[in-house]
């Protein structure tokens, strides 16, 4: 069963690449600049968000910190505990720099 979970997340991903690949014009023959602006910039940001979240949980360690942010009730959740919060914050950032990268370069 675990094989089939593997397998499935792996095409997932290889989907994920080739769409990206299409996406960003590397094979048309436009060679949309546009587009490749708005999925550079994507990545740019999601990277920046997935920093963002590093300092914040950083941060949580210093005792007068801790006390504002508590991710004990986030983190008790197995998804979120296997790293699947960064698996978030990576889509919640890629999501918002094409939004507003879209609108920039409109």
């Amino acid at each position: 069963m675990n094989i089939i979970l593997v397998i499935i997340a792996g095409l997932i991903v290889f989907a994920a690449i080739i769409s990206t690949k299409r996406l960003s014009g590397d094979d048309s023959l436009k060679k949309d600049e546009r587009q490749k602006r708005i999925l550079k910039d994507a990545a740019l940001t999601s990277w920046q968000v997935i920093m963002l979240y590093a300092f914040i949980r950083l941060m949580n360690l210093l005792p007068f910190v801790n006390d504002f942010i508590d991710p004990s009730k986030i983190q008790n959740i197995a998804f979120f505990s296997n790293g699947g919060d960064i698996l978030l914050i990576a889509i919640i950032g890629y999501f918002m720099g094409g939004v507003t990268s879209y609108f920039r370069y409109s």
